[in-house]
């Protein structure tokens, strides 16, 4: 059992014996919805590190290729205007 899970059975066990039983269903229709469907899984954090040093490797190669294009219409500009 998860914490939440814990969690929700504790309220469930003291708000019963204490009359408020409306936030025990509440609890207990959560604990059922919780334990129905589980929370996706995270992905690895290899893949993530792996596919974010791609990406980078990516944009540093077009941000190199912009900066070659950026320079090469400054040389135009000041040929066609001297």
């Amino acid at each position: 059992m998860s914490k939440v899970q814990v969690g929700l059975v504790v309220v469930i066990i003291l708000c019963f014996p204490l009359g408020i039983w409306q936030i025990s269903l509440a609890a207990l229709g959560a604990l059922i919805y919780i334990s129905k469907n589980p929370p996706p899984a995270k992905p690895e954090k290899e893949q993530t590190i792996e596919s974010l040093k791609k990406e980078n490797e990516a944009l540093r190669k077009e941000l190199g290729e912009q900066a070659v294009r950026h320079a090469l219409d400054k040389v135009e500009n000041r040929e066609k205007n001297p």
